[in-house]
């Protein structure tokens, strides 16, 4: 069995502090807005306050790649995760390097240019701590590194890698939610305790779906009747270590702090897997349930 075939262009980013500063415990939503931010300020011509609304919404890197556009009658997901540090508090000095991932969606590989530049001009919002891009690293799905590059230097040419990945069939997988995983069932937080193994694989697939609808149609998640589907799912066996996390971001279109809680842990998912496993073997790339661009539903296979 190989999984869907997407196109994905793997990024490592490494900036360099310039001060002393407290890191928060969690850095996805400080990372993702000072992104957006950067990215507009490169890009827009415009300066409309809706984007939906701009006569250059198809041949602009903003929108293309930070924006959730509509697609028929659902919205795709923005054409990018982030996979900041690991999570916790810490007390970092002058020199220091700040080092995450972000991965591009196919429909943000030809805006790598402005992607770039965006870090490069990115900086952290009210003035938290001073840095400075170190330099980016192109690599492949196994984080082999292909470009190295520094401002200053010439733009790299994008390296789009495919995850046509062999998987090996099993009746057993374990994942670690690294970071907060946020699922929602009928406008609700779906909590630890509420927490089952049909949630887990039917919102891989549905994430799958999102980011690559012909991919996913193409693959052994087509060839089988949603109903048939979701029934199995519901047979499906789930041990867990699991916990929730508070934690809270600061919205700049609200403006007021918005919880991005969710859960963390290890699950391990049990029963008939094979029409799931295509979309549970890329989860760790493309990112699991809400707000994935900010760093949330991170997850690693730690046993298959």
């Amino acid at each position: 069995m190989m999984s869907p075939s997407i196109q994905l262009q793997p990024l490592k980013i490494h900036y360099r502090l310039t001060d002393s500063w407290q890191r928060p415990e969690f850095m996805g939503s400080r990372l993702r807005g000072m992104f957006g931010h950067s990215l507009r300020q490169q890009v827009c011509t415009e300066h409309l306050p809706n984007c939906g609304l701009c006569p250059k919404l198809k041949r602009c890197a903003y929108p293309q790649v930070f924006e959730s556009l509509p697609n028929g009658t659902q919205r795709m997901p923005p054409a990018f995760v982030l996979q900041p540090p690991p999570m916790g508090e810490q007390q970092l000095h002058a020199g220091d390097l700040i080092t995450f991932g972000q991965i591009l969606f196919a429909p943000a590989i030809p805006w790598l240019t402005d992607t770039l530049l965006a870090w490069e001009c990115a900086h952290f919002e009210e003035n938290k701590a001073e840095i400075e891009l170190k330099n980016i690293e192109l690599s492949d799905l196994n984080n082999k590194v292909l470009q190295e590059w520094q401002p200053g230097n010439p733009m790299p040419t994008a390296q789009p890698q495919q995850t046509h990945i062999p998987i090996h069939e099993s009746n057993q997988i374990t994942l670690e939610l690294i970071t907060p995983l946020r699922l929602r069932e009928k406008g609700k937080d779906i909590k630890p305790n509420q927490l089952k193994a049909h949630h887990i694989v039917m919102s891989a697939m549905r994430r799958l779906r999102l980011i690559a609808p012909s991919d996913a149609d193409n693959s052994l998640l087509a060839k089988l009747p949603a109903p048939v589907m979701h029934s199995w799912a519901q047979s499906l066996q789930m041990d867990a270590d699991i916990r929730w996390v508070n934690l809270q971001r600061w919205s700049n279109r609200q403006q007021k702090e918005v919880p991005i809680s969710g859960i963390t842990g290890i699950i391990t998912l049990r029963g008939n897997l094979q029409p799931y496993l295509p979309a549970l073997h890329l989860l760790p790339l493309i990112g699991l349930g809400k707000h994935c661009n900010f760093g949330l539903g991170q997850v690693r296979i730690i046993a298959n």
